[in-house]
């Protein structure tokens, strides 16, 4: 379903640093801090659309987790 207003992201602030958001372009449009095992991100900023989401580690390694973000 797509996300109104605001969607949370679900990880260990051990394992996960931060996630990086992409639009469908490929271009990075938000980084956010992974500060507790649940983040919400306020997606009002957002256009309408189709968004990839990655997880960076504490060391620097991305991973893609095939999660898209659906902004309505």
């Amino acid at each position: 379903n797509p996300a109104v207003g605001s969607t949370q992201i679900e990880a260990n602030p051990k394992d996960v640093s931060y996630v990086e958001i992409f639009n469908a372009a490929g271009a990075k449009v938000k980084t956010v801090e992974i500060a507790s095992d649940k983040t919400t991100i306020d997606l009002q900023e957002f256009s309408s659309g189709a968004y990839l989401i990655k997880a960076v580690d504490k060391f620097g390694g991305v991973y893609n987790t095939g999660r898209q973000l659906i902004v309505k």
